[in-house]
């Protein structure tokens, strides 16, 4: 039977950082930026309908399998086992936790969403044109050619008069510059941003890539070198005080900035894993060294990195403070570097 609902943050986990528990069913506590904070069972928590797309594509399926051997490896830390035993399957748990949620579709939506609005806003008309005519006069005889010849047979005519006559690839180069300054360019440049997205919205565009690069990963497997050469280490609390993100993974740059694993996939030196509510799985880059992370900084960051909500074993003052913080870090691009991604567009053009 096809599974509707798909838990995008694996059950085994979230119940880990259970409130309470009746038989097979557990409860959470769930925070959100902007709202009072709710225990709901974790059977609703974590999911949307149809997250990963039809059924018939296999990924909730497969991930079921997966996470039933997850669950135990994660049962074996938490109790005794030394995690550098385990590396590869530790690498494997981790990698896919990062990448599977709804944490990770939401940060390339907002990036994308920001950058096409800036892109919108900074093509007044006068940018348009002059950099359309800088173009016309910077490119090749062979590149005008090659764009007339996209014309057909007539295109290919009207090259073949060019080669031969003098002077009259210049006189072109004008007449295209005249006619660039008849036309309302910055205009026609909004309507093909908006046609781009006038049959699929952008959520859905957001979740085909995602659902591709998750079916394409559960078929091939691959583990990151950066997450294959890992040792890991774990700190645990003598308090259930550890809180949970949407995002689950931490990764922490070499300059000490903090993101998604995705934004420093070349060059992050720790990872942090909230595992229960008294324990987070340390990954660190061989040759680093120095203290392990406290419960305290984990958990804000776990906060600052998640876009929509956190999860908790507890309902106190001290979550509620955390959710004030939900969003308010950089998982991914930031603001800046999404104005250098734009002007570098714009010089393209």
């Amino acid at each position: 039977m096809a599974k509707k609902r798909n838990h995008y943050i694996p059950k085994f986990l979230l119940k880990n950082f259970s409130s309470r528990k009746s038989g097979d069913k557990s409860w959470v506590w769930l925070f959100h930026d902007d709202n009072d904070p709710v225990e709901p069972s974790v059977t609703d928590v974590g999911l949307a309908k149809f997250f990963y797309g039809n059924p018939e594509n296999g990924i909730e399926n497969e991930l079921s399998v997966i996470e039933g051997k997850q669950s135990a490896l994660v049962k074996e830390i938490l109790q005794s086992t030394d995690p550098n035993l385990v590396k590869e399957q530790l690498a494997d748990f981790v990698w896919l936790l990062a990448v599977r949620t709804s944490n990770m579709r939401n940060i390339f939506a907002d990036n994308i969403e920001e950058g096409i609005g800036k892109i919108t806003e900074s093509s007044s008309e006068a940018s348009v044109k002059q950099a359309l005519r800088q173009y016309v006069y910077k490119m090749s005889d062979d590149q005008l050619f090659k764009m007339i010849q996209k014309f057909g047979a007539l295109g290919q005519s009207l090259v073949d008069v060019l080669r031969i006559t003098p002077g009259s690839i210049m006189q072109l180069r004008e007449w295209l510059v005249e006619e660039l300054g008849k036309a309302n360019i910055s205009c026609e440049l909004n309507k093909i941003i908006d046609t781009m997205f006038l049959d699929r919205s952008m959520a859905e565009l957001i979740q085909n890539a995602h659902v591709e690069a998750m079916e394409k990963m559960l078929l091939d497997r691959p583990i990151p070198e950066r997450f294959a050469e890992a040792e890991w280490s774990l700190v645990r609390s003598s308090e259930n005080n550890v809180i949970l993100g949407d995002g689950i993974v931490i990764a922490r740059s070499e300059n000490g900035e903090f993101g998604h694993p995705i934004k420093y996939s070349k060059d992050w030196v720790e990872l942090w894993i909230p595992i229960s509510s008294n324990t987070v799985l340390i990954a660190r880059q061989p040759g680093q060294s120095g203290k392990l992370p406290k419960i305290e900084e984990i958990n804000n960051q776990s906060a600052s990195l998640s876009r929509r909500s956190i999860f908790s074993s507890e309902s106190t003052d001290q979550v509620l403070e955390l959710s004030q913080l939900i969003a308010t870090g950089t998982p991914a691009l930031s603001s800046s570097d999404i104005d250098e991604i734009v002007g570098n567009i714009w010089e393209d053009i």
